[in-house]
């Protein structure tokens, strides 16, 4: 697993975006934003003068924006990885592309699910409801990659 320094760096990456999101879950999770994505909930003009009016926490803003830029990142991060994995014949044919797409499958539907209850069961927008996208695609790469780790490890032993 040595030789494959991309893998690790893909596994360094979910690691650190995982710890800054169970973070953003444990202690900023009084912020309230804005969805970007309106079909998510429904702001109604009321809602919004109450959003504008609410009491704010300290360094809301500057928390706000470093999450929207380290949201960017690794969701670039994670979707190049994703592309390099499958787009690599020695990583395909090692995890194979039933698991990719059982894979895409599993994190299209919880998508779909906590879309659903933000939707009808949340009662305001959090900042860590933004980051339940990239977070799928870190778990998506992190199935990949233990994968190749695992069936490449059984096909050394089996040598």
């Amino acid at each position: 697993m040595k030789k494959y320094k991309a893998l690790m760096i893909s596994l360094i990456f979910i690691i650190l975006f995982n710890v800054f999101f169970i973070t953003m879950l444990i202690c900023y999770k009084d912020i309230i934003v804005l969805p970007t994505n309106f079909s998510l909930t429904n702001v109604t003009k009321e809602y919004y003068f109450w959003y504008l009016d609410r009491p704010r926490i300290n360094n809301e803003s500057v928390i706000i924006g470093i999450t929207s830029v380290v949201k960017l990142i690794f969701s670039l991060t994670f979707l190049l990885d994703f592309f390099y994995i499958i787009s690599n014949k020695k990583y395909m044919n090692v995890i194979g592309k039933k698991n990719v797409i059982i894979s895409i499958i599993i994190a299209f539907v919880i998508y779909c699910l906590s879309f659903i209850l933000i939707k009808y069961k949340a009662e305001h927008y959090r900042l860590f409801m933004d980051l339940i996208s990239t977070e799928l695609l870190s778990l998506v790469v992190l199935n990949l990659v233990l994968t190749f780790k695992k069936e490449y490890k059984y096909s050394i032993e089996m040598k």
